[in-house]
């Protein structure tokens, strides 16, 4: 699991189908996408916005 869902979430009771798409979500702070390999170096002071970004499916 990304670590900033293991952050935004920790202490959370989560269902299984919730933390299955946060899983393969990507996210966003302040409108700004974050880069997967890079997440760790984001860094929350507070106030910021942040956004999941739920896979979705072409059609």
């Amino acid at each position: 699991m990304p670590q900033i869902t293991l952050l935004l979430f920790a202490g959370v009771r989560r269902n299984d189908e919730l933390a299955r798409v946060l899983e393969r979500s990507a996210w966003s702070v302040d409108e700004e996408m974050v880069d997967e390999e890079r997440e760790d170096e984001v860094l929350l002071k507070g106030g910021e916005t942040v956004c999941p970004i739920p896979p979705v499916s072409g059609g």
